[in-house]
């Protein structure tokens, strides 16, 4: 494809104006010919002459497919219609028309692909004044970006391109294997996604026996008047289209209008799921309309959706999700239900509601020091319900547990952390989950996010907080409520995310992140020493009465080739409250397994440090900070992590855990465990 060299938001703007189409007597022209044939053949069109400035165009043909490989003249308008397909051929190739309507039966505007690095690219771009595409009308440029991988073990074509099993990465990352390098990192602008998505790769077999999915396309949409979406406009990633391959990423959607509006519509740049290996990561959209010309209007009812490709899992991850960008959050109204991906908008720092309901939509919030103020109750619901504060940095080649279920670790640059301030209730319920990535902290800065939460934090079933720690600094979350319920099968969760492993570099020297990291085939220490230490890796550090810091990572093995990571450490479950903590689920910051096929060391549990006035829980309440391990040659366990609880009146009937598996080599020691009870208010001490 062409190559853009600091494109943005300027650049685009500089298109909002689309050129004024010259006003002529119009001449109706339709298309005559049967089949696939060329548009620039004067045979096809009733006129017996190509369309001309100024003419209306109609395309109503059953079944036919116009090939569309030069830009056309400026015309009056073009109709597509009746299962009639566009097809548009080179990158260069512009439709330029007053008005054009994609209309019904399943009418289709399409390009030319996949395309590899050596050959030209395509795209479909529109330069009009106004666009429709109808309730079954489409725009679709699925698996129309680069191609995947073709031959035995190699990548993907374009710029995040996957390795082997690697998912392709365009706006999200494509999923990693547990013997590959994968693409770390993203391309292209979350303001000006011109380009399309990357390929995956494939392993295995002779050539063309095992394919790679194909990125998704690249549309492009300058209107100077409004834009109307009943129908859909696509550019997913394809699924390995065979055994043994990963999915390719999404694709790039620019739209640049002056009013973006419509019912029922969908934009979406989905990362292609496995085949076997990884997920593509998610493509990017970019929707730019004039503020004060779209503020004058309703919102629109159309879903944008960049989700991510799934893995297989058992050793190979999903992809992330991908962008989505607006000039400002006008799009952002309670409830919030049609988003997937990651929000960019202009200057964002602060987002407030009188009170917010997120159901089964996916946003990640990534920009540094957001705060995101809730003046009454905030609701998380539904399976596909996912708020995620923070994570405008990803750190790569980390291996987080032994199901490699992230590759990568997202956390906060540090600056303004992240901060999250529900003053009423916040709720999870329907298998939603809250995740907050932390970012670094020093002595300006004392916690790397925080959860204020002015009454209740209600974690009902089947729902997780996820709370990630910074990877190589250690900074962590707080939790600050008035009361806190994790009901029967529903969590907290900081497993594996505290110190992350030692990345595959040779300069890394096999050493994990963390005060008591392990090297080589040592694992890490915290509350209890790692297995196989020595005077300098592997050791106990922090507090047991106020257990504030990450585990550490276990060390990995010195092995050129992949696998034999370190397991990570785990992270940090920091609860400051008020009144009651209500534990009949699950707390857990267990340190990550070592990986396959052994040698390494696991990571150290982490930190639960509890401070409440009543603690309780029911028979099957689980606290837990246990090292990692791994039954493997030559392996050693993290040691165990550190939970302590503060409380006035204790009813908790739940276990408490915090040991250093014995199941490798060489075994570390388990952590510690301390209960303190807190005077009663108002109680006189003496002390002698």
């Amino acid at each position: 494809m062409k190559t853009f060299s600091g494109l943005g938001l300027a650049f685009l703007l500089a298109f909002m104006v689309a050129p004024v189409l010259r006003e002529a007597p119009a001449a109706t022209v339709t298309w005559t010919a049967m089949g696939t044939n060329d548009w620039f053949g004067t045979n096809n069109w009733s006129s017996q002459s190509v369309p001309a400035t100024g003419d209306d165009v109609v395309i109503t043909n059953d079944n036919v497919t116009v090939i569309l490989t030069n830009s056309t003249a400026e015309l009056s308008s073009l109709l597509i219609s009746n299962k009639a397909t566009l097809l548009f051929s080179n990158w260069s190739t512009a439709l330029s028309a007053t008005n054009v309507t994609i209309g019904g039966r399943t009418s289709t505007v399409t390009c030319a692909g996949p395309f590899t690095n050596t050959v030209m690219s395509n795209r479909v771009w529109i330069v009009c004044s106004n666009l429709t595409v109808a309730a079954v009308g489409y725009i679709n440029v699925d698996a129309k970006g680069y191609a995947g991988a073709a031959t035995n073990e190699s990548r993907g074509s374009g710029p995040g391109n996957g390795t082997t099993r690697a998912g392709g990465s365009y706006g999200g990352l494509g999923g990693m294997g547990a013997y590959d390098n994968g693409t770390d990192t993203t391309y292209g602008s979350p303001d000006a996604p011109l380009w399309p998505g990357s390929g995956g790769g494939a392993y295995g077999g002779s050539p063309w026996t095992y394919r790679g999915g194909a990125g998704g396309g690249a549309v492009y949409i300058q209107a100077s008047g409004i834009v109307t979406v009943n129908g859909s406009i696509t550019a997913n990633g394809q699924v390995g289209p065979t055994g043994n391959s990963a999915g390719g990423s999404g694709g790039g959607i620019t739209i640049t209008c002056q009013v973006f509006a419509g019912t029922g519509g969908l934009i979406q740049a989905n990362g292609g799921a496995n085949n076997g290996y990884c997920g593509g990561g998610g493509g990017r959209i970019a929707v730019i309309y004039d503020a004060a010309a779209q503020g004058a209007t309703s919102v629109p009812s159309i879903r944008f959706l960049t989700d991510r490709g799934l893995g297989a899992g058992a050793g190979y991850a999903h992809g992330e999700i991908g962008t989505l960008y607006f000039p400002d959050t006008l799009f952002l109204t309670n409830p919030i239900t049609q988003f997937h991906g990651q929000w960019f908008s202009a200057g964002l720092t602060n987002l407030s509601y009188n009170s917010l309901t997120l159901s089964n939509c996916w946003i990640r919030f990534p920009q540094e020091g957001l705060r995101l103020t809730v003046s009454n109750d905030l609701l998380i619901t539904g399976s596909a319900g996912r708020l995620e504060i923070g994570g405008n940095r990803f750190a790569t080649n980390i291996f987080e547990d032994r199901a490699y279920a992230n590759m990568y670790r997202r956390y906060s640059e540090m600056g303004t952390n992240p901060f999250l301030d529900c003053r009423g209730n916040l709720i999870l319920t329907n298998r939603a989950s809250l995740t907050v990535y932390a970012g670094m902290t020093n002595a300006a800065l004392t916690t790397g996010a925080v959860v204020k939460v002015g009454s209740d934090l209600w974690i009902t079933t089947g729902c997780t907080v996820y709370v990630y720690s910074h990877p190589t600094n250690g900074g962590s979350v707080v939790i600050e409520a008035s009361n806190v319920v994790i009901q029967t099968n529903a969590s907290i969760s900081a497993d594996y995310l505290g110190f992350v492993t030692a990345p595959r570099r040779p300069d890394s020297n096999n050493l994990g992140y963390g005060p008591g990291r392990g090297q080589e085939r040592r694992g890490a220490g915290y509350g209890g020493y790692g297995g196989n230490t020595t005077a300098v890796y592997g050791l106990t550090y922090g507090s047991s009465n106020t257990p504030v810091d990450s585990g550490s990572s276990g060390g990995r093995y010195p092995n050129s080739g992949a696998g034999y990571y370190g397991g990570a450490g785990g992270g940090v479950i920091r609860l400051e409250v008020t009144s009651s903590v209500t534990v009949d689920g699950t707390l857990t910051a267990n340190g990550g397994d070592l990986g396959s096929p052994g040698y390494s060391g696991g990571g150290s549990g982490g930190s639960i440090f509890i401070r409440c006035r009543n603690f309780t829980g029911a028979t099957g309440g689980i606290i837990r900070a246990n090292g990692g391990g791994g039954a493997y040659t030559q392996s050693a366990s993290g040691g165990g992590g550190r939970i302590a609880v503060w409380r006035i009146y204790d009813s908790y009937g739940g276990t408490f855990s915090y040991s250093s598996p014995s199941d490798t080599t060489y075994d570390g020691t388990d952590g510690t465990l301390v209960l303190i009870n807190l005077p009663v208010p108002g109680a006189i001490i003496t002390m002698f």
